[in-house]
């Protein structure tokens, strides 16, 4: 008896891996006034961009595209209209950037390892709203291999080689010094 075996192009089996991880995300603020009482917890579940998907397989499974320079994530902040999309990149995301907030830089997201396939920061991210409190509309997280100089900075338009990882439709008004933290897991 003649065994018969499928052979499977390498592009086929990164689309398989992709679809059988289907990784997801989900966003949980939490809103503080001024004095640290909690105003709202919220979830928001959120999608992993074409070029976030492409950058975790590449990280996983391509050796060749890693850097040695070690990425760091950061949160984006939205305002006014926006719109995810799965075709959003770093350098045409679904919206403006918000920076009236009164952190000097986007604050960093560092996930822990993963575990039961799914990676957090256990230490929250926090904005605090500047004068005239601010209206976020979504958030995202963004990287960068080789930019580390200009990634974090607020109202960066990703001239290089940016990469927006994921972003999620969000609906919170701060006032003056009220915050707002932020959790994000990714899981497959």
């Amino acid at each position: 008896m003649e065994k018969h075996i499928d052979v499977v192009s390498p592009k086929d089996a990164r689309h398989f891996l992709a679809m059988l991880l289907n990784p997801k995300g989900v966003f949980q603020t939490v809103h503080r006034s001024k004095d640290g009482e909690i105003i709202s917890i919220e979830e928001f579940h959120n999608l992993i961009t074409n070029q976030g998907k492409n950058y975790i397989l590449d990280a996983a499974f391509n050796t060749t595209a890693l850097t040695t320079v070690t990425d760091q994530f950061w949160f984006i902040i939205y305002a006014g209209a926006f719109t995810p999309a799965a075709g959003s990149t770093y350098s045409s995301r679904g919206g403006a950037e918000n920076t009236n907030y009164t952190e000097a830089n986007r604050q960093a997201w560092s996930p822990g390892a993963a575990a039961a396939q799914s990676v957090t920061n256990a230490t929250a991210a926090t904005i605090t709203a500047n004068t005239g409190g601010i209206i976020v509309t979504g958030i995202g997280v963004v990287l960068s291999p080789t930019e580390a100089a200009t990634i974090d900075d607020k109202g960066d338009t990703g001239t290089g080689d940016g990469i927006l990882l994921s972003e999620a439709t969000v609906s919170k008004t701060l006032a003056v010094s009220e915050t707002l933290d932020i959790t994000y897991t990714v899981s497959c």
